[in-house]
């Protein structure tokens, strides 16, 4: 575990490193009105993201990738190009609507940091799954290098996730008024499927 976690600070760095070094390459410095345009319309992609997910539109979300795009996916091998991530949220999509299972996903910015033509966000998507009167809420965090395109546009070049660790359950307390809030085992059909929805 401590081997794993140590893993993971080495990449983190890695990808900051990497970031730092690609602004450095350029030599006009951003103004801060400059910083604050880019930064909205950063988030305008990951508010669209979050649109088309909820609306099955994966060849919208295709949009979002630079043409070398490569996603770094917990547990998963890398996906390189943006037909491949295409094609991932094609898939995933298909398999949770032939499963009879609904997501609905949520999106919240937690750091935005640009540097000139490169900006590095950290968020959080909270999917929830819902089967029938049966409902579970997942989070997964999200390490995303953007690149600015030469129209003005951002698209996502580089993207990494993990899921925050699991709190083992408290005490359950009753109310005739609270919804219940069931497991992931008993909202879905099989854990195996939850597993394969990673963002």
């Amino acid at each position: 575990m401590m081997y794993h976690r140590n893993c993971v600070g080495v990449v983190l760095l890695g990808f900051i490193v990497a970031v730092s070094a690609m602004a450095a390459q350029h030599k006009q410095p951003a103004t801060q009105a400059t910083t604050a345009t880019d930064e909205a319309k950063i988030r305008d992609v990951i508010e669209h993201h979050v649109m088309w997910f909820n609306a099955g539109d994966w060849k919208s979300i295709g949009t979002e990738f630079t043409d070398d795009a490569v996603a770094m996916i917990d547990s998963t091998p890398n996906l390189t190009g943006k037909e491949a991530l295409t094609a991932f949220f094609r898939d995933e999509l298909a398999q949770f609507a032939a499963a009879g299972v609904t997501v609905k996903l949520a999106a919240t910015v937690d750091e935005a940091q640009v540097f000139a033509d490169w900006a590095l966000v950290r968020a959080t998507f909270s999917p929830t799954f819902i089967n029938g009167d049966k409902q579970s809420q997942h989070h997964v965090r999200f390490m995303l290098i953007f690149r600015k395109q030469a129209d003005g546009s951002w698209k996502i070049a580089r993207f990494m996730t993990n899921s925050p660790p699991v709190a083992a359950p408290g005490p359950q307390k009753a109310s005739a008024t609270s919804s219940p809030n069931p497991t992931p085992s008993e909202s879905l059909p099989t854990v195996d499927q939850i597993l394969k929805l990673r963002w």
